[in-house]
């Protein structure tokens, strides 16, 4: 039985680079393993990310709660759970949390993040999971498991997508289904390069939580408006 009850005490570990077949000359998506160092980190985004602002078409007042939510139990997770951050371009895009108990790994909380105005890092939530098989592919736990909502057509794609099966608002992914042939399948459409011997970074000085319109942004805008 593996239960992980003590926090990670490093900073983050970049472990792995994600790219997009399609858009190859494009920057990859990098992982990150968060230790407690991280903590603080954390608790910017969670003061700092403006999701009132980020999330224009979608201000009802509950889904900004659940953002916060989200990121809240990230934090809360790191004191006991495997927490994986995706970065692009300097700004966080997505951020998961697992636990392993009794052998099998517990999918806690995986949520992308807008980068700007509506707009999201396309496959940033899928990149994460494509870490999560990789892990699984090496320590074959006998299922990796989690809650969902099933309220919510597009996240139940997202996992069956990934090859999830999903019952009474239950994730499962069984070891005889083959965390291999998932991350196969996902680099049909991704390209998974693992990090070796990566010594921690500090966080703050790696990423940009300024969340909002750069420079260029403004500049189009306005002459959008011409």
């Amino acid at each position: 039985m593996i239960v992980n009850n003590n926090r990670p005490s490093f900073g983050a570990i970049p472990v792995s680079k994600v790219y997009l077949r399609a858009e190859r000359k494009v920057s990859p998506i990098v992982i990150y393993e968060l230790g407690e160092k991280d903590m603080p980190f954390v608790g910017k985004m969670i003061n700092k990310i403006r999701f009132d602002k980020l999330c224009v078409e979608n201000k009802k007042r509950k889904d900004l709660i659940r953002w916060k939510e989200l990121l809240m139990r990230a934090y809360t997770d790191m004191q006991y759970d495997n927490v994986l951050l995706a970065v692009k371009d300097k700004k966080p895009c997505a951020i998961m949390s697992y636990m392993e108990l009794f052998s099998r790994i517990n999918l806690s909380n995986i949520a992308a993040l807008p980068v700007k105005k509506d707009t999201y890092v396309k496959c940033a939530g899928k990149s994460l999971l494509r870490e999560l098989f990789e892990r699984a592919s090496r320590k074959n736990p006998p299922a990796i498991g989690g809650m969902v909502d099933s309220s919510e057509p597009h996240i139940l794609k997202f996992y069956e997508d990934a090859g999830f099966k999903i019952r009474a608002n239950m994730l499962s992914y069984k070891k005889e289904d083959s965390y291999q042939k998932a991350a196969a399948t996902m680099d049909n459409f991704l390209e998974y390069i693992p990090l070796k011997n990566q010594k921690d970074v500090n966080l703050s000085r790696k990423c940009s939580l300024n969340y909002g319109p750069s420079i260029l942004d403004k500049l189009r805008g306005f002459f959008a408006q011409k």
